[in-house]
């Protein structure tokens, strides 16, 4: 597979520059095939060497947990690079930030890094000046910058289907058929397996059971080893336990997604018209948390509720917290904005996390947003 034509815009050698300043560093990335090819493209990168850790992200503030971060002040690094996700969790980033440099390379909008003069968002897209910043490829931005384009192309493809972004770049890419349905399963099923939650104990496999951080270190496990996409399906279908999981996981994501358009067409058929901005939430009949529906839910309404003015909310309850996801189909409303402060987001979707431990319930949230929005 090969490469019609290369990104541009981005300043390669003074990336490098700053990657050859620096002794040691630490990658955190995002939890979906965008993220994880990131870290592939870097790892085989000349830089592969002063990389001395790796951790995955799928909190909704982007950050890693209170012992990842233990450790990554423990190592040390001079330099700590963020790929595919915005850190928001700024108690966090000014521990981290303390006599280190911080690299964010991400495509989402950020905020509040005004206050952090240690943090460079030269190579962030929404700092470049493009027309549409949140709909780009971290890892095919990655694989540019280190002139990797044409052998991670397949891999970058994955991961921009996977993020609904390749209808972006279509022109970008010669793929043929086959790699383009293998593109399109992979990219999917890291999307909704990466962002597993530990809601419950995933026993699918008799005798044993999985946690979040084992199923996200097993996806990029075998990325890793994968030289083509076709090499990473096969490996992934030898895995009882990945196959399984996402068996379970895809039939609830169904599910969800069927109740929310659902909901939709109740709305339409009660409502005269869909003129006004419309607020419509609901909780899953089941008790079941799954990720990643979100994008196709928005896909699907634009096709079946074209009329639909408004912001979709689905709320997923666990033990510990409350999973949030929304949509916005109204032009003038951002859902990243909507969930500012308990998550974030692109423009048209978005999420975030209320703990229950916190003195915030998602009926107090709502009202707020009512009131916002």
């Amino acid at each position: 597979m090969s490469l019609r034509k290369k990104l541009n815009g981005f300043k390669k050698d003074e990336f490098k520059r700053i990657l050859d300043s620096h002794s040691s560093i630490v990658l955190i990335s995002h939890t979906d095939m965008d993220g994880m090819c990131s870290v592939k493209s870097f790892m085989k990168s000349p830089y592969k060497d002063k990389v001395k850790a790796t951790y995955f992200s799928d909190a909704s503030d982007r950050s890693v947990t209170t012992e990842e971060e233990r450790e990554i002040i423990s190592i040390n690094p001079s330099l700590i690079l963020f790929m595919d996700l915005s850190p928001q969790n700024f108690k966090q980033l000014n521990a981290l930030e303390k006599g280190r440099t911080l690299l964010v390379l991400d495509h989402h909008k950020p905020y509040g890094y005004e206050n952090l003069p240690n943090l460079i968002t030269d190579f962030h897209t929404y700092y470049s000046g493009f027309e549409h910043p949140d709909k780009y490829s971290v890892s095919f931005l990655c694989s540019h910058l280190l002139d990797l384009e044409d052998d991670m192309a397949e891999f970058s493809v994955s991961g921009l289907i996977g993020d609904n972004n390749y209808k972006h770049f279509i022109d970008y890419f010669e793929l043929n058929k086959e790699k383009e349905r293998l593109a399109t399963i992979m990219g999917k099923l890291y999307k909704t397996l990466g962002a597993l939650k530990e809601v419950k104990k995933i026993g699918v496999v008799p005798g044993r059971s999985s946690g979040a951080k084992e199923i996200q270190g097993m996806l990029y496990s075998i990325l890793e080893k994968a030289c083509s996409l076709k090499q990473l399906y096969d490996l992934y279908a030898s895995s009882d336990l990945l196959k399984s999981t996402a068996e379970m996981l895809e039939k609830d994501y169904q599910r969800v997604l069927l109740e929310g358009l659902n909901l939709i067409k109740q709305q339409q058929q009660q409502s005269s018209s869909f003129n006004k901005h419309n607020l419509v939430f609901f909780k899953p009949k089941d008790n079941y948390v799954v990720s990643g529906f979100i994008y196709e839910l928005e896909e699907r309404i634009k096709q079946e509720y074209p009329t639909f003015k408004g912001t979709l909310i689905v709320i997923q309850e666990t033990e510990d917290f409350y999973q949030l996801d929304g949509l916005s189909t109204d032009t003038e409303i951002s859902a990243g904005e909507i969930f500012r402060g308990i998550g974030g987001g692109h423009r048209n979707v978005g999420g975030g996390v209320i703990h229950k431990s916190s003195n915030l319930s998602p009926q107090r949230w709502l009202e707020d947003i009512k009131e916002r929005f």
